[in-house]
């Protein structure tokens, strides 16, 4: 069952994909080497959408630039993190499971050795569990250990399903829909951002919330 699940899902965002307007704003202004090599950031309600991005760029870097896109996204360790492995797997991206239980510090330290490699390495601000647009301190912490730069993503549809049972808002776009993304780069973090991070995170939803 699980089998036809995933491949509904991800029948599904190719659908989107196919019948959909999306653009991408800013993105040809940002230099290469900062998003094949970056914390890229977003809500986890757009997580769905996000798909539609990182296979647009995934694409954009083997026909234009001839290389593979290392592609990294932190999921739950549960039955929508298995459907948005599958997404992610059948171009190219890996998923890294975070589990919920007391193995979740030592996916911590191994996430942290991870961002350090040359990747793109994605995941949501307000992850797990929410509370809703409030980022975790934990996508910045990466970036000033990794000394990547931090790109946050905001993703605007006209015309989406949430699910209302959902305490995240999740989102699914419909097809014949507009998606926009656009891209802000924080750039380099410092240990500033993280003592007064109370402070700064007010700046990153203000950027990063339509």
């Amino acid at each position: 069952m699980k089998s036809v699940v995933k491949r509904v899902y991800n029948g599904y965002l190719n659908f989107v994909l196919k019948t959909s307007t999306v653009s991408f704003e800013n993105f040809y202004e940002i230099d290469d080497e900062i998003m094949d090599n970056c914390i890229l950031g977003f809500w986890r309600e757009n997580s769905y959408s996000m798909n539609l991005l990182l296979k647009k760029l995934n694409r954009y870097y083997k026909v234009k630039k001839n290389q593979e896109l290392d592609v990294n996204v932190v999921v739950t360790d549960d039955s929508r993190g298995e459907y948005i492995e599958y997404i992610l797997n059948s171009y190219g991206a890996s998923a890294l499971k975070m589990p919920d239980d007391i193995h979740k510090k030592e996916f911590i330290k191994e996430l942290r050795e991870k961002s350090k490699e040359d990747s793109l390495v994605a995941l949501a601000l307000d992850g797990p569990i929410g509370p809703l647009h409030e980022p975790k301190k934990i996508a910045f912490s990466l970036a000033k250990d990794s000394n990547k730069p931090f790109v946050g993503i905001k993703v605007r549809h006209s015309k989406k399903l949430k699910l209302k049972n959902k305490s995240d808002n999740y989102g699914i776009p419909l097809p014949f829909t507009k998606i926009q993304f656009s891209a802000d780069v924080f750039g380099n973090i410092d240990n500033e951002v993280l003592t007064n991070f109370k402070e700064y995170k007010e700046i990153v939803k203000e950027r990063l919330c339509f």
